[in-house]
């Protein structure tokens, strides 16, 4: 009977000790972001398969959370924390276009991170074939990730929708000159 009640610890309790362990921060930080309301998954559905912060800098790490799932687009959010901190990690906020101006979201849609350029980036299809939508880029500024460009393509005609190949086709901030 011990032995049965050590193999049952070690492969039921143990592993739930473990995925504590790793989480990048602390429960009650993660559950507070994802009440966004534009959020749609629990804690359990979120915390699987993290990816690892990615350094900013100056003893920050970002740290990425999933928050909604749809047929071909995903969302995350995202914190600033300091891992001798993380229960004080900053859940951060972008400017993005709502179609008729600029207001702060604390969720970005299909989020890519280049660690090299500190340059956070979000691309969310219209539909599926990705021939619409809205992307946009945000650069870590030490504090902050400021808007770097927004680009907008509401006619969904089969035409690739690509702001990283054509950055100035579709701009909407910077404003074109």
């Amino acid at each position: 009977m011990f032995r049965f009640a050590l193999l049952l610890m070690a492969l039921v309790v143990l592993p739930v000790i473990a995925l504590a362990a790793e989480l990048p921060l602390p429960r009650t930080v993660i559950e507070a972001g994802l009440r966004d309301p534009d959020c749609t998954l629990s804690f359990d559905e979120a915390t699987v398969d993290l990816e690892s912060p990615q350094e900013l800098g100056s003893g920050l790490v970002l740290v990425e959370i999933p928050c909604w799932r749809a047929a071909y687009n995903f969302g995350s959010i995202f914190f600033a924390a300091d891992p001798k901190a993380p229960d004080r990690a900053r859940l951060l906020r972008f400017r993005e276009w709502n179609g008729k101006k600029f207001e702060e979201r604390t969720n970005l849609s299909g989020p890519s991170f280049d660690p090299k350029r500190k340059r956070l980036s979000s691309f969310h299809k219209g539909r599926g074939v990705g021939d619409c939508g809205s992307a946009g880029a945000w650069v870590w500024s030490g504090t902050e990730f400021r808007l770097q460009g927004y680009w907008l393509k509401v006619k969904c005609d089969g035409k690739n929708f690509d702001p990283e190949q054509e950055p100035r086709k579709w701009l909407v901030y910077p404003a074109r000159r």
